[in-house]
């Protein structure tokens, strides 16, 4: 019994070493090191898909206000899509239930 909780024991500290190199050799990223990108990414995209309408105006100028209007709400669609995406894939912890039908 206490040979097994040793030998349980010294198997979590050899895996905590292993995380701890991988982590000194740039294999692993922190939580926070994550967040960060992931953030910067959504920020990224989100700015990305809002200026599409304001593009199309300029590409096609013939566009009535109310086409305008119509991309802008297609544009928020989308995002809310992908918002609701990833908050089912983060919630599940199931990268497959990603549809893609929305794109």
């Amino acid at each position: 019994m206490l040979a097994d909780e040793r030998a349980e024991t010294e198997q979590v500290d050899r895996e905590i070493k292993k995380l701890k190199l991988a982590q000194i050799r740039g294999e692993v990223l922190t939580l926070e090191e994550v967040t960060e990108s992931w953030t910067t990414f959504a920020s990224t995209v989100k700015a990305a898909v809002l200026s599409i309408p304001g593009r199309l105006r300029s590409e096609l100028p013939h566009m009535t206000a109310h086409d305008g209007e119509t991309a802008k709400r297609i544009a928020r669609e989308v995002l809310t899509e992908l918002a609701d995406e990833v908050e089912a894939v983060v919630v599940d912890g199931d990268p497959k239930e990603i549809t893609h039908a929305s794109l």
